[in-house]
């Protein structure tokens, strides 16, 4: 689990956290947009009193954003594992 940042914005968090998990830089990995609204996760986790947490997927990752202290968040990746098809 990543800590809470107060600069970034938890979507810009969630890029650099997967960035740092897997050594690809930021600016190669996959738009965030492919697996969720970035500005929406943004919004909701910024301006929502109630609202705890956010789990999507990204990457080969269980992401799950949460809110830690006013204006903080914290990033929890877990890898995803692979299924075989056969």
């Amino acid at each position: 689990m990543m800590g809470a940042n107060p600069d970034l914005k938890p979507s810009v968090r969630v890029v650099q956290a997967v960035a740092e998990s897997t050594g690809i830089s930021p600016n190669e990995l996959p738009p965030l947009y492919e697996n969720i609204d970035p500005e929406t996760l943004d919004t909701l986790l910024m301006r929502s009193s109630n609202l705890e947490r956010i789990k999507f997927d990204y990457q080969g990752y269980s992401i799950t954003v949460g809110a830690a202290d006013e204006g903080t968040f914290t990033v929890d990746l877990q890898k995803k594992k692979e299924t075989a098809i056969c």
